[in-house]
């Protein structure tokens, strides 16, 4: 059986990605100030800024426009910082975002079968692949990235919600029941190899996940991006 490649015209992290890494100092993601002090300060960038740096990867290609040649994190206050911010502030769609996340690391107890575990098989994993690859192949047939959720844990603590994360996807290969989801990484940059794999098992009974850098990955969804005309 001969493999399906996709990928989407043009795109690589290390050419249309974002140079820098996600590592921000300990910043207000936004800050009022008065007489030269900030009276109150909003967020810790040292948090991440994920979404924000893939929503601006996708908004550049999508108006093929070059990416800023920034080889380290903009400084607070600049325009590439305020426009990470501002993305970022976007990705978390009205708190939809974070309730999406939560809904996957929470109330769904695993109870996989022996041999299933044994294989590291998750049906968390399997049923949100059934309901969210579909989506995701559809954007990338189109030759459109798409922006996805990692979900790393399983939780019904809110206060490991900043352990998910967000990338972009730009391709697929899909060989038999092996499926790779070519991604940009925020956290791993100019990086071309990055991919989430998932194996499944005949007749599609549990699916286990991985990512090639080694993050632990729980789950995944296509995360909700408009986009937007570049400022800058």
């Amino acid at each position: 059986m001969t493999a399906t490649v996709v990928r989407v015209p043009d795109f690589l992290p290390s050419t249309s990605g974002l140079r820098f890494a996600n590592a921000w100092p300990h910043v207000p993601d936004l800050a009022v100030r008065f007489a030269g002090r900030n009276i109150l300060s909003i967020g810790d960038a040292a948090n991440g800024l994920c979404g924000g740096m893939t929503f601006v990867a996708a908004d550049r290609h999508i108006a093929s426009t070059p990416i800023w040649p920034d080889a380290t994190p903009p400084d607070q206050g600049s325009v590439h910082f305020r426009t990470v911010v501002r993305r970022q502030i976007d990705s978390l769609a009205f708190g939809r975002l974070p309730l999406r996340f939560y809904s996957l690391m929470a109330f769904r107890p695993e109870r996989p079968t022996v041999w299933g575990r044994f294989l590291g098989r998750s049906p968390r994993a399997t049923s949100t692949i059934r309901a969210e690859w579909p989506r995701i192949r559809t954007e990338l047939d189109a030759g459109r990235p798409v922006a996805m959720g990692l979900v790393r844990v399983a939780s019904n603590s809110p206060l490991q919600l900043t352990k998910n994360h967000q990338v972009l996807a730009y391709g697929y290969t899909l060989d038999g029941s092996r499926l790779s989801i070519a991604i940009y990484d925020p956290n791993h940059p100019l990086d071309d190899t990055v991919e989430l794999r998932v194996e499944l098992d005949e007749g599609h009974r549990g699916a286990a996940l991985s990512q090639s850098t080694g993050e632990s990955l729980v789950a995944f969804f296509r995360a909700p991006y408009r986009p937007k005309p570049p400022i800058e």
